[in-house]
């Protein structure tokens, strides 16, 4: 990862990206995505609120959603 994490989620998506979330990181609310194919990571637009101890759950539709944990 780009930057380093605690607390946070990982999410395989459709097309077998792995989405990673939240977590404390000096960072604030980023997210990443993670490549295993290419070996690539890069920052993506993350949630509105940094947060740990959520949940991440993929639909069939491919959206993720984030919910619960405590703000930090």
């Amino acid at each position: 990862l780009l930057n380093g994490r605690i607390g946070h989620r990982a999410v395989r998506l459709n097309d077998g990206q792995i989405l990673v979330t939240g977590g404390e990181t000096a960072f604030g609310t980023s997210a990443e995505l993670v490549d295993e194919r290419t070996g690539t990571t890069r920052e993506v637009a993350g949630p509105m609120v940094q947060r740990i101890g959520h949940t991440a759950t993929r639909f069939g539709n491919g959206r993720v959603l984030l919910v619960g944990g405590v703000t930090t």
